[in-house]
């Protein structure tokens, strides 16, 4: 379908003067070069928002294109979808299938079943889909995931399925075809947008970064600054608009030095770099400017040129030297993948991005229609034989297997919500016939979920029941929150005082508290806050018991222990060794006696974890990872460490009461 020429003298061309700039390549290398900081560590926290410079670059140049072919007459869905192809597909498919082969080499089963499964996934343009429906607690942490970064790109690819239409209908809308008009509607949709990302992140905050609707405005900021009416003034003030320009620089960078990982994103967070980077294209297309000359300086546009392929392979080589890595990454290993992911980018650029986009391959629409299916294809077929192979477990040998499979050795309960609390919808354990007393509430956060296995078990051959109360980064203190804002957080305080109503109501003799304690230690009130929790246990008749956590160690155990790459003396040389006490579990000496002056109880069970010369804490029994991650007990572990230690030290108030009364 190809749009007929406006009546240009009632409406006016709006974009006729679209022509190529330079300082846009070089806003793209300030972008990259900021993603490549952050990723690697380099000093630049905040770096991700060098994808929202992205997002704005992209929205407007979409945009200028598609209205300036519709201008001119030009315009056709299947010849704008063909451009996006040469541009998009060549380089993402070798480097998408480069990363699918090398983790057939590098990837336990189940890392390389996720792999496939996002692989397949990019080839109908939902990676970003995948990786919000992925992420979660207990998700596979980031820094090891390859083609984590492709995410971006979907978000790129399902915004070029809409807009295209959106402008094809406002253009044969007359009324809607004016300059005012347009900004009217796109300012709506940026509005909408907006509102709708500051509204996710406080309560949808996964979501809200990964996906569409919440990072649409982003783009939609660089469709607006098309349909921008050129100032006179702007023109006409050089000084001013040279001091408009590095200020907008500013607005750009500052993020990029001061956000990090905790920074609620994007919402309002994400405005300063992206009205930063749209008033940059908007001032430079008045005239160019001191930093417009800067920003055209042949070397930074040159990695513009090729920051696609440069954003395509850097993260690879990171994430798989981080995979393979049993400690962080030193500063010159990091650099180094860097050198070697810009030697690949200069690469792709030249014999897979050029080629295709000057048409030496693929010279007609049907023949680059033709490759861009067979690459779309191949991708999917190859990421479906992964996942459907469960990650190709032929592979390995059966020890190696049976030791990555402590990845999986772990039981996933649901999250505890207040809803539940209030309708006494807690997680039986032991036995769980709904006559029999409560012995005992398990309360905690995720580490409370490892160690439920063997609190299970241990209930089930005494015939006692239990309830357990957990949430993941929830820790069992009252009025005490997680410092990064994670967990139940604005519900804390009705939440902890419906637990301690529920423990008052059913008479609960015994309630474990079951956290990472080491982690909350560091928090300012941490001590005030579990003795207050003991204490206000203690007066509704329960015994407080503190449970410590598992020795913690700096890698992931099933990978490193199953990974034939990866040297079994060298994790014999990281395993951790007999350190205080405090430093192990958060809970010191001093601690634990005003504990138990409170009327609680503290089970360490580090010592059971220690080698029979007690010079380290194993990690593993023959074929049995203890642990699922670094620090979480896998099934095994509970079972076969957690067990012994609570048959010799958790004596609760039921079984004394049996005692008593066979005496």
């Amino acid at each position: 379908m190809v749009a007929r020429v406006p009546d240009t003298k009632e409406f006016g061309c709006l974009v006729s003067d679209f022509s190529y700039r330079p300082e846009i390549d070089g806003l793209r290398a300030v972008a990259v070069l900021a993603v490549l900081f952050f990723h690697a560590r380099l000093g630049c926290p905040g770096g991700f928002v060098g994808v929202d410079v992205f997002f704005v670059i992209s929205g407007f140049l979409i945009t200028s294109l598609i209205w300036r072919d519709l201008e001119q007459g030009q315009f056709s869905f299947a010849h704008f979808w063909e451009r996006r192809a040469r541009r998009i597909l060549p380089a993402l498919f070798v480097g998408t299938f480069a990363v699918l082969l090398a983790g057939a080499w590098l990837m336990l089963p189940d890392d390389y079943r996720s792999l496939g499964q996002a692989a397949a996934s990019q080839s109908v343009f939902a990676a970003n889909v995948h990786y919000w429906r992925e992420s979660g607690y207990f998700a596979t942490a980031a820094e090891v995931k390859p083609l984590l970064h492709t995410w971006s790109l979907a978000v790129e690819e399902q915004f070029y399925l809409f807009m295209p239409f959106l402008l094809f209908g406002l253009f044969h809308v007359k009324r809607l075809r004016t300059r005012t008009n347009l900004i009217l509607v796109l300012s709506l949709l940026f509005l909408g947008s907006l509102a709708i990302s500051i509204y996710g992140v406080s309560r949808y905050r996964t979501a809200s970064f990964f996906l569409l609707p919440t990072r649409a405005w982003e783009l939609l900021a660089g469709s607006l600054i098309v349909f921008l009416p050129k100032s006179d003034w702007l023109k006409n003030s050089r000084r001013f608009c040279e001091a408009l320009a590095w200020s907008s620089l500013l607005c750009l960078l500052v993020p990029v030095f001061v956000y990090n990982d905790a920074t609620p994103f994007p919402g309002l967070a994400a405005l300063p770099c992206c009205m930063g980077t749209g008033l940059l294209i908007y001032i430079h297309g008045h005239g160019s400017t001191g930093l417009g000359k800067l920003l055209s300086t042949r070397p930074l546009v040159f990695v513009g040129l090729i920051s696609y392929s440069l954003y395509l392979w850097h993260w690879p080589l990171l994430a798989f030297s981080n995979y393979l890595a049993l400690e962080s990454l030193s500063v010159i290993a990091r650099c180094v993948m860097l050198a070697v992911g810009f030697a690949l980018a200069v690469i792709s650029w030249r014999y897979v991005e050029t080629p295709f986009r000057k048409r030496a391959l693929g010279s007609t629409r049907p023949q680059m229609f033709g490759y861009a299916g067979a690459m779309l294809v191949c991708l999917l077929v190859s990421g479906w034989v992964v996942l459907a192979q469960q990650g190709m477990p032929g592979r390995y040998t059966e020890s190696n297997l049976a030791l990555g499979s402590g990845k999986q050795d772990r039981n996933v309960y649901p999250n505890l919500s207040l809803h539940d609390i209030r309708q006494s919808q807690l997680e039986r354990i032991g036995d769980v016939q709904p006559d029999k007393s409560i012995a005992i509430m398990v309360w905690g956060d995720s580490f409370a979920m490892a160690a439920l296995p063997a609190i299970d078990e241990f209930l089930d051959e005494r015939g006692m029941a239990g309830v357990a109360a957990m949430h993941t980064s929830t820790p069992p203190m009252i009025g005490f929150s997680h410092a990064e804002g994670k967990g139940v957080q604005h519900q804390k305080e009705a939440y902890d005082a419906e637990l301690l109503r529920y423990v008052q109501a059913k008479q609960i003799p015994d309630v474990v508290l079951v956290a990472c304690w080491r982690v909350y230690a560091k928090q300012t009130g941490f001590e005030a806050a579990l003795l207050d929790t003991v204490e206000a246990l203690v007066k509704v008749g329960a015994r407080p018991w503190v449970l410590c956590e598992p020795p913690k160690h700096d890698f992931d155990v099933p990978r490193a222990i199953s990974q034939p790459l990866i040297s079994s003396n060298r994790v014999q040389e990281l395993l951790v060794g007999s350190k205080t006490r405090s430093e192990e579990t958060g809970i010191g000496e001093d601690l634990e006696s005003r504990i138990v002056g409170l009327g609680g109880k503290v089970i360490n069970p580090m010592g059971y974890f220690l080698d029979p010369t007690e010079s380290f804490y194993r990690i593993r029994i023959e074929n049995e990872s203890l642990y699922y991650d670094n620090a979480h007990l896998s099934i095994a572990g509970a079972r076969l460490v957690l067990l012994p230690c609570l048959k010799e030290r958790l004596i609760l108030a039921e079984t004394e009461s049996s005692k008593r009364d066979e005496g």
